[in-house]
């Protein structure tokens, strides 16, 4: 009994074991044939290999063929161009997505007496051909949905019928227009390394094309020019070009037959522009200009080794004429004004030294051979606008590149109107000549001594910030008292009418009420600024000087047992214009121009306004009557 049971619990385990043999065969066999002709399966197979991609459809104007060349892709039909990668990508993206919901074969729908167009396969709605190496694979979108709104696909090849979502349609574009590259360059900025630039030359004794030639230096994040000459580029500028080149579209591509092409320029191109990138670049060819009805100017273009030829619009690549000039960095002089310990500013006339002394102010000097060398205490502002005036000098063009010895002679930098010299320490770190302009009164040409060029710069702006006279940096604050100084007897008098216009002999009662205009300029006197110093010297009152208004007062310190009481004169000239006022001082021996707030407080106080008769009560002075104008009489004509 024992033994029989043992046979046939023996039995039962083997054949456990075939069946599960016999299921894991039937299924390995089953997945394997699902593998093979799942849609999906059969997409991703080419998908993932994919080297050309061919679209047709009734919807679309011409067939479209794409090749990939590296890692981008190239329209090769209906034109040669560019293609959008996003796009192309997009559509690989929902055929790699497609599954079947229900695949039937060819076989079952003849059998039901159906044909390809009961599916809408017959003239499908859409034609996919995807090909790598010698094999291919078309799909077909049939142009019939199914009744829940989901679209047919056909693989000739397979012989299959496939039910999809109609996600490949919705969410994927065909049309030439998405699939091509809408700009020129397809190159992203932040690769760029050089922006080339050949152009015709116009002039007749120089035929040869014009070569300009831009390099990017990373690491500095500088651009600067190779050809046709050495020298910095302005990065800004140059980054503002780039973009506009990369973001340029082209505005009407030209039928191959359309034209003829020798008409075009393209045997001797107007431009060609290049930009380089990491082992990859793009140039475009500028042919013949086009003017529109509306004047506007295009340029017949074409991508080197592509036949494609379109349309640009002139506006960029006009900017690229003169870009050796107009790219090239104007700010020529960079100095650090921290660095900066001496000046010496050297003219025909004046030689001034400016230095910094120990606790961050500044004196000045003057080295002229017949004046005495004494310190004066600098003006830090007027200080910190030469630092910065010199780092704002910016090249109005560029006057000659590289001249001679004698030529540089011939401007005149042999005796320059100026010569400044900067320093940090012993180090020198600029040296700058200035000198006229030998046709222009409004320009001056200016040259350092490390580059070779000389620049054209802004005469007004540069007389306006530097110059060589020892007062321009003397410190504008005339006296400054201290705090515990009182003022008293202030009195305002008209030299020539020999009359007094204001008088206060004390200060220490005035309150709210006191006009405004006394107490700015107690203010202003009791720190007296000056606008700028005309003369380093001061003579009384004289015809000659033409001293009209005399104003003094008297400074009382307090002391132990009696006040210090010191006397002030200031005279003044008449105020010529809203903002020009001379004035004097015989205590400190200059001659100036009053600052602005001093010259308006003053001025209200020596020029009282008269009240209107309205806000007096008074009668109004009735108007006097307006003459009419007496009437034209017409010529007499038998006058003649």
């Amino acid at each position: 009994m024992i033994q029989h049971f043992r046979a046939t619990f023996l039995l039962i385990i083997l054949n456990v074991i075939a069946f599960g043999v016999l299921f894991i065969a039937s299924n390995s066999q089953y997945n394997s044939f699902q593998k093979k002709d799942s849609l999906n399966s059969n997409i991703i197979e080419y998908t993932n290999n994919l080297e050309s991609l061919s679209i047709s459809s009734s919807q679309l104007d011409a067939d479209i063929k794409l090749n990939k060349e590296g890692s981008s892709w190239i329209l090769k039909e209906p034109i040669s161009w560019p293609a959008n990668d996003f796009a192309v990508n997009q559509i690989i993206h929902q055929l790699n997505l497609i599954k079947e919901t229900l695949a039937f074969s060819i076989d079952e729908i003849e059998q039901t007496k159906q044909t390809l167009a009961d599916y809408g396969l017959e003239n499908p709605l859409l034609s996919l051909e995807l090909a790598y190496g010698k094999k291919a694979l078309e799909i077909q979108i049939g142009s019939v949905p199914t009744i829940s709104n989901k679209l047919y696909l056909h693989l000739p090849q397979k012989g299959l019928i496939y039910v999809i979502d109609n996600s490949l349609v919705a969410n994927s574009s065909f049309s030439l227009m998405d699939l091509r590259q809408d700009t020129i360059f397809n190159i992203p900025n932040f690769e760029i390394r050089s922006l080339n630039i050949q152009k015709k030359s116009n002039d007749v004794n120089e035929p040869a094309n014009l070569s300009v030639r831009i390099a990017r230096n990373f690491e500095m994040n500088t651009w600067s020019f190779e050809a046709p000459l050495q020298a910095d580029a302005d990065p800004v500028l140059v980054a503002q070009v780039i973009e506009e080149l990369t973001n340029t579209k082209v505005s009407n591509f030209i039928a191959a037959d359309a034209l003829d092409y020798s008409l075009l320029g393209f045997e001797n191109p107007y431009m060609k522009i290049t930009l380089e990138g990491n082992k990859r670049r793009n140039s475009i060819l500028l042919g013949n200009a086009i003017t529109s009805i509306k004047n506007n100017k295009s340029f017949y273009a074409k991508l080197e080794n592509n036949p494609t030829i379109f349309t640009v619009d002139s506006t960029t690549f006009d900017r690229l004429l003169e870009a050796q000039m107009e790219l090239r960095e104007k700010n020529f002089i960079q100095l650090d004004p921290n660095q900066l310990s001496t000046i010496d500013l050297k003219s025909r006339t004046n030689k001034t030294r400016l230095q910094k002394l120990e606790n961050n102010q500044w004196q000045v000097l003057n080295l002229n051979a017949e004046s005495s060398t004494k310190s004066i205490q600098a003006d830090n502002n007027q200080i910190e606008t030469l630092k910065v005036a010199l780092n704002a000098l910016r090249a109005k063009d560029f006057y000659s590149d590289n001249p001679s010895l004698s030529e540089l002679n011939t401007m005149g930098f042999n005796d320059p109107i100026m010569h400044i010299s900067c320093f940090s320490s012993d180090n020198e770190l600029l040296n700058l000549m200035v000198v006229a302009h030998p046709t222009d009164n409004s320009i001056l040409l200016a040259k350092t001594e490390k580059n070779p060029t000389v620049f054209s710069i802004d005469k007004t702006f540069f007389n306006q910030n530097i110059q060589s006279d020892v007062l321009f940096y003397k410190n504008k604050t005339l006296e400054s008292l201290p705090n515990a100084a009182e003022l008293q007897n202030i009195k305002i008098e008209a030299i020539e009418q020999n009359k007094t216009l204001f008088n206060v002999s004390s200060i220490s009662g005035l309150d709210e009420a006191s006009p405004f205009d006394l107490k700015s300029l107690i203010n202003s006197l009791r720190r007296f600024k000056v606008k700028e110093y005309l003369n380093e010297s001061f003579e009384d009152y004289s015809k000659e000087n033409d001293w009209h208004f005399k104003l003094s007062f008297e400074i009382k310190y307090p002391g132990d047992t009696v006040d210090k009481v010191e006397e002030r004169i200031y005279y003044f000239g008449k105020r010529t214009s809203g903002n020009t006022q001379v004035g004097g001082s015989p205590k400190h021996a200059v001659t100036f121009l009053n600052a602005q707030d001093f010259l308006e407080a003053f001025y209200a106080l020596t020029n009282a306004i008269p009240f209107s008769p309205e806000s007096t009560n008074q009668a109004v002075e009735t108007p006097r009557p307006i003459k009419k104008i007496p009437e034209l009489k017409s010529p007499d004509p038998s006058a003649n």
